[in-house]
């Protein structure tokens, strides 16, 4: 169990001990049920199932002790459990009270009232957990959303003027000392990369908080960007196999991702490097593949496995930010994300993406 807060705590094991006290006396009852209606075939039965229901609900226990659920919520969810069975008890004595009003001889009132309750205890007991469970989750995130919002908005804006005013000052030691003295390059290379990365986090954000999904004809958008990569790095060779007729949905976005697929081609080899553009469309999907292939050292495998992990680890994160672009920007265009290795060497970023016309 842990607490509110996310951490360890067993300063509560009774919600669990709970569970293992009405699953025990389920247990009880069938072996009571048995002794006092007979050991009949059908008794025998009735019994199994009683302690059989009475099992899950000490595996509720047990389950309870694995699941990141705080102790006010352990607490909730067995106090649940237990009205699930008072509730359940009472359909089977109204079933019961029924069938006798109908059939005075009816003989199963207690095996009713006993399945009720423990039916109620072993289902009330999974589902509460779920329930429970789920809704401080929800709560987690929410709360962790807004802690977000808050953190990205103030940072942002007070990272930004920061820098700004720090530039600006650096540009006087620039004046003394001259541009190429080399503390004043660093200085200025570190600087000008955290306003890369604000401005990198400030799209990230925008990605999420716009749902915007527009059409794009394949071949006119890569030309588009290809022709703006080419302004910047006309050492770079880029070839392109697009045919006509390929028009896709995707996210606003889409454009900056293709950018910071091109750029990353660039950013992570030191040596020459050519760029191949090819799409496709695989027989019977729906999909057109995007696939955008450079000849360097490949991708850092610590960079893209972040993209894929629930949490980044001091062994395991990304430095930049590019790859996250594309990465929402698929995920909410609906599409999928895939990095191989390229033949014979380098690395292919792969976008597929939602068709609405294929040839």
């Amino acid at each position: 169990m842990t607490n509110a807060f996310g951490t360890a705590s067993r300063r509560e094991l009774w919600p669990a001990s709970g569970f293992y006290m009405l699953g025990s006396t389920g247990l009880g009852l069938s072996v009571v049920h048995l002794l006092t209606e007979g050991t009949r075939f059908g008794t025998v039965l009735e019994a199994i199932i009683i302690a059989s229901l009475s099992c899950v609900i000490i595996y509720s226990g047990y389950d309870l002790t694995t699941r990141d659920i705080s102790d006010s919520g352990s607490r909730h969810a067995l106090i649940k459990t237990c009205l699930s069975i008072f509730a359940f008890a009472l359909l089977g004595l109204a079933i019961t009270s029924i069938q006798f009003v109908q059939h005075p001889a009816f003989p199963e009132s207690q095996f009713m009232v006993l399945f009720g309750g423990v039916l109620g205890g072993a289902y009330g007991g999974q589902a509460n957990l779920c329930v429970v469970e789920s809704e401080e989750e929800s709560e987690h995130v929410r709360e962790l959303t807004k802690l977000l919002n808050v953190n990205q908005r103030v940072l942002r804006h007070n990272l930004r003027n920061e820098l700004a005013i720090a530039l600006g000052h650096l540009e006087n030691v620039e004046a003394k000392l001259g541009s190429d003295n080399p503390d004043v390059r660093r200085v200025k290379d570190h600087l000008e990369e955290l306003l890369n990365l604000s401005e990198s986090s400030r799209r990230i954000v925008s990605i999420w908080e716009d749902d915007t999904i527009q059409k794009f004809p394949v071949r006119k958008l890569v030309d588009e960007r290809v022709q703006r990569f080419r302004r910047d790095h006309p050492e770079v060779p880029v070839s392109t196999e697009i045919p006509e007729g390929y028009t896709i949905r995707g996210h606003s976005a889409l454009p900056r991702a293709i950018d910071e697929a091109l750029e990353n081609a660039v950013i992570h080899n030191d040596g020459e490097v050519e760029i191949a553009i090819e799409c496709s469309s695989p027989v019977q999907t729906e999909q057109v593949r995007l696939s955008i292939a450079d000849t360097g050292s490949g991708l850092p495998l610590d960079e893209v496995n972040a993209l894929f992990q629930p949490t980044e680890t001091q062994l395991s994160h990304g430095e930049g930010l590019g790859l996250w672009v594309i990465y929402w920007t698929v995920m909410r265009s609906g599409g999928e994300l895939d990095f191989r290795e390229n033949d014979p060497q380098g690395a292919v970023v792969e976008l597929r993406l939602p068709a609405t016309m294929a040839r």
